[in-house]
């Protein structure tokens, strides 16, 4: 069956990524809390199979992303545009093949802090 694998009191924006080459970057007043059992949101309107992951951010993150033949970006989340939960998202050009959320500096010191 399913299994909840965290829970965390979350104000950053989402950034979702879609099989579709699509990214939905959304503010997280945008998703909407459920008290109960429910059927959940929709944050994105992927074509199938669906939605790929989904990451909170800050305006100083980056995505990594490297397109199928191999070339690799890095897209500044402050440069993205901002949709309203459901949209489609804006298209990444070139293909997802591998994706990945680069933080700042100074998260990546905190986490360094904590696991060690």
């Amino acid at each position: 069956g399913d299994e909840v694998v965290a829970v965390r009191p979350v104000q950053r924006p989402l950034l979702a990524i879609a099989t579709n080459r699509r990214v939905l970057l959304t503010p997280m007043a945008q998703v909407n809390v459920l008290a109960g059992a429910g059927r959940g949101i929709k944050l994105i309107k992927p074509d199938p199979p669906g939605v790929l992951d989904f990451f909170t951010v800050s305006k100083d993150d980056y995505l990594l992303v490297q397109s199928k033949k191999g070339e690799e970006k890095e897209l500044a989340v402050a440069e993205q545009p901002i949709y309203n939960r459901g949209a489609k998202g804006a298209v990444i050009r070139g293909g997802i093949a591998q994706f990945s959320v680069k933080a700042r500096e100074e998260e990546l010191e905190d986490s360094e802090l904590d696991s060690g």
